[in-house]
């Protein structure tokens, strides 16, 4: 076995690895010492061992080994924070969201508009949802906005592909040419593994990228929770409001696993 020879004490792998990680009742294999000699294995060289004879483990071994390399907030997922991308964001490079459970496009862009003095009722905000016949409205707002300045919204530009990879992928392409200082292009989809047919490369190259994939695990989930509300919201409800608010939260929390995991149909 190629991994028996790359690690220093392999002798000892048909006593002990069986009564290990091998083990198929051990369900968080990673987390347990490995028996003699082996206790002194380097880190990577676990990562080959879980390759080879526990496969199902390996990503939570891979989570642990960058846990231990260089800390744990690169292993956690940072919330969705719409306004901080912002900030990063130019007249000439969009903001791509990809779709997924408990993220509302169309509502932290409205939401961030109104703080910033752009909405729909200034003109200074336009949402479009593609679809059948919307392609020209899409445009003439794009083409309105990018002269005058406003904020544009085009959601679910997957259901438009054609148009996405010819008409708009040509614009995004010079977007910033002429671009007033204002302006700013907002977009969404599902992510690229759910579509029959990808997304323009260059569309996705030349934009800020973010997306919402739910934590796993349930504090994790809360923790999210939580931060979709400041300290002042919180302390405002009454306390039966409070118990009643928590107590939601972790069933769609409990819910949400279950889901991903395939023990429940949403």
């Amino acid at each position: 076995c190629m991994l028996i020879a790359h690690t220093s004490a392999h002798k000892h792998a048909p006593t002990h690895v069986g009564a290990t990680i091998l083990c198929v009742s051990c369900t968080a294999a990673e987390d347990e010492p490995l028996p003699g000699d082996w206790k002194r294995m380097p880190e990577f060289d676990r990562l080959l061992l879980f390759r080879a004879l526990r496969p199902d483990r390996l990503t939570a071994a891979m989570k642990k080994f960058v846990t231990n390399m260089i800390g744990s907030k690169y292993v956690t997922s940072q919330p969705y924070d719409l306004e901080r991308s912002f900030q990063d964001s130019t007249p000439g490079t969009p903001v791509f969201v990809f779709l997924s459970p408990g993220v509302d496009v169309a509502g932290s862009v409205e939401s961030l508009g109104s703080k910033l003095g752009f909405t729909s009722d200034a003109g200074r905000y336009v949402s479009v949802s593609l679809g059948q016949g919307q392609e020209p409205i899409a445009m003439n707002a794009l083409a309105n906005a990018h002269k005058n300045g406003g904020w544009v919204l085009l959601q679910n530009i997957h259901l438009t592909i054609d148009w996405t990879g010819g008409p708009l992928e040509k614009r995004v392409d010079k977007l910033a040419e002429g671009a007033h200082p204002d302006f700013r292009l907002f977009l969404s989809a599902e992510p690229p593994p759910a579509l029959e047919r990808g997304l323009p490369i260059s569309l996705l190259q030349n934009s800020i990228k973010l997306t919402n994939e739910p934590p796993e695990g349930l504090r994790p989930n809360l923790r999210r929770a939580y931060n979709q509300f400041n300290e002042e919201i919180l302390e405002s409800c009454a306390k039966q409001v409070r118990a009643c608010r928590h107590a939601s939260w972790r069933l769609h929390e409990q819910l949400m696993q279950a889901g991903s995991t395939g023990l429940a149909a949403l």
